[in-house]
C-alpha cells in the first residue's frame, strides 16, 4: 500500500474495541510490550513534553533500540532510550522534524541541500520500490563530479553543515518509515475487520507490528582514493554513521555498496569496521556487479540509473562542473593504478583557503582515528630517481650498465623533460 499521507499526532497506538472483539493479538510480542511499558514509566516526564511524533516517540521508534542489540538486552536498550531522549533536546531535532511535512520530499529544500544537490542525487526511502524483505530502497550517488570539481564545490561548507544535512535525511526517512508502516498495518487490519471472525486468523498471533527498514544502496561510481579523503567529509561521515547507530538504530535492513574500486572498497570497510559495531558491519554487501543486486532487489523496484528497470527521476545525472574545461590531474583518476604519487594524507590541510572552515582543528581531532583505518601501507616515495633496469643481452654496451650515480647532475635550470632525458642518457 502506498505510505498514509499523513501520521497521526499521537505517541500510542491502543487497540481499538473492535480489535478485542476479533480476536486480534497484540501489535507486539510479550518481551517487547514490557520494555516499551517501562521506557514510558522511567521517561513519563520526558515524553509528556515531546511533541505528538509518532515517529519520534511512538512504538516503533523505541522498539528499534531493543531490536538493534544482538543481545535484546532490556538494561542496555532502556538507557540507549534515554540518551536519545537527551540528544532530541540538545540537539533540538523536533525542531527540523517540524519541517519534514514542508520539505521532505525535496532534498534542495534540506539544510544546505540547494548546494549540495547541484552534484550529488538522492532517493530517500522510496514509497513504491522495495527489497525482497519489503525493505524501502533508497540510494546515494555522491561521485558524479571529479574529486576536483567536487572539493572545490562543497569545500566551503563544514563538517557541521554535512552532518546537519545527513541529519535531515534521517528525521525524513524516519517519517517515511513510520507511514510506510503503519498503512501496511490498516491493510492487515481492514481484512481483520472484514473478515469472517471465525476464518480469518492471520492476526491471532502476536508480534504481527510492522517496523520498515531501508535498503540502502550506496553508489561509489566515479569515487576516487581523492574523493574520499576530501577534508570534511572523513570527519562528517564518521560523525554521521555515530549519530545513526546511536540515535537512529535498527534503520537499514541492508546496506549494498555499488561500483566500488577495489582499492577503494578495501579501504571503506576497514575504515567501517572501526566506527560501527560488528553485527552492523557484516550487513554490509560489496557488489563487484549491480547484477549481484537482483539476489536483494528484483529489477522492478530497482532505479534504471543503477542497473533495474524502474523509472527514478530523483537520480537523473547533474549537470556537469561549472568548469569542465580543467585538465585531469592524478587526483581526479577513475582507477587508482598502483602506489599513489604522494601520501595518502595529502591534501588534508592543502587545498587552500576555500577548502578550510573554521572548525578544521575539531574536525581532524574527532577523526584520527577514522583517518588511520583510511590509510592504506604504502611505500614511502623513493627521494631519488632510481636506478635504469641494466639492459639485457651480451651485446649491450658496457656503459649501459651503469647506475645513476656515475650520471652527471641535471643543470639547476634545466626541465622536467630535459632531466628525464638526461637520466636515462649513458655516460
Amino acid at each position: 500500500p502506498l505510505p498514509l499521507a499523513s501520521l497521526p499526532e499521537t505517541i500510542t497506538e491502543p487497540l481499538e474495541a473492535w480489535m478485542a472483539e476479533a480476536g486480534v493479538a497484540p501489535r507486539w510480542i510479550a518481551s517487547e510490550r514490557r520494555f516499551l511499558a517501562r521506557v514510558r514509566s522511567t521517561f513519563a516526564a520526558e515524553l509528556a513534553a515531546v511533541p505528538p511524533y509518532l515517529d519520534a516517540y511512538g512504538d516503533r521508534r523505541l522498539l528499534r533500540f531493543l531490536r538493534m542489540d544482538p543481545l535484546v538486552d532490556e538494561d542496555r536498550a532502556v538507557a540507549k532510550v534515554g540518551a536519545y531522549l537527551a540528544w532530541r533536546r540538545e540537539a533540538k531535532a523536533d525542531e527540523m522534524r517540524a519541517l519534514v511535512p514542508e520539505r521532505g520530499d525535496d532534498p534542495r529544500r534540506w539544510p544546505h541541500g540547494e548546494l549540495l544537490l547541484e552534484c550529488i542525487r538522492l532517493l530517500q526511502c522510496s514509497p513504491r520500490y522495495f527489497d525482497k524483505a519489503g525493505n524501502a530502497v533508497t540510494v546515494y550517488q555522491a561521485f558524479h563530479w571529479p574529486a576536483r570539481a567536487l572539493r572545490r564545490h562543497v569545500g566551503g561548507l563544514s563538517t557541521k553543515q554535512l552532518v546537519e544535512f545527513a541529519t535531515f535525511g534521517a528525521e525524513y526517512n524516519a517519517v517515511q518509515m513510520e507511514r510506510i508502516s503503519v498503512a501496511r498495518e490498516r491493510v492487515l487490519l481492514e481484512h481483520a475487520r472484514l473478515a469472517d471472525r471465525e476464518e480469518y486468523t492471520p492476526l491471532r498471533t502476536e508480534g504481527w507490528g510492522e517496523i520498515t527498514r531501508l535498503c540502502a544502496i550506496t553508489d561509489m561510481k566515479g569515487c576516487t582514493f581523492a574523493s574520499i579523503m576530501m577534508p570534511q567529509l572523513v570527519p562528517a561521515v564518521v560523525q554521521a554513521v555515530s549519530l545513526f547507530v546511536n540515535h537512529y538504530p535498527y534503520i537499514v535492513g541492508g546496506l549494498h555498496v555499488i561500483n566500488c574500486n577495489p582499492y577503494v572498497a578495501k579501504i571503506f570497510k576497514k575504515a567501517l569496521q572501526t566506527v560501527v559495531p560488528t553485527h552492523v558491519a557484516a550487513q554490509v554487501q560489496i557488489h563487484l556487479s549491480p547484477d549481484e543486486l537482483f539476489a536483494s532487489v528484483a529489477p522492478d523496484h530497482l532505479p534504471e540509473q543503477i542497473g533495474g528497470r524502474a523509472p527514478c527521476e530523483h537520480l537523473a545525472p547533474p549537470p556537469p562542473p561549472p568548469d569542465p574545461a580543467d585538465p585531469k590531474t592524478p587526483d581526479d583518476r577513475d582507477t587508482p593504478s598502483g602506489p599513489l604519487d604522494a601520501t595518502p594524507t595529502k591534501g588534508l590541510d592543502d587545498h587552500g583557503p576555500e577548502a578550510r572552515s573554521p572548525d578544521a582543528p575539531h574536525r581532524a581531532h574527532h577523526s584520527d582515528h577514522c583517518l588511520a583505518a583510511l590509510q592504506p601501507d604504502l611505500p614511502d616515495p623513493p627521494t631519488t630517481p632510481p636506478a635504469p633496469p641494466p639492459r639485457r643481452g651480451k651485446s649491450a654496451p658496457a656503459a649501459l650498465d651503469q647506475h645513476n650515480d656515475d650520471l652527471p647532475a641535471p643543470d639547476a635550470g634545466a626541465s622536467a623533460p630535459a632531466v628525464a632525458a638526461n637520466l636515462g642518457r649513458p655516460k
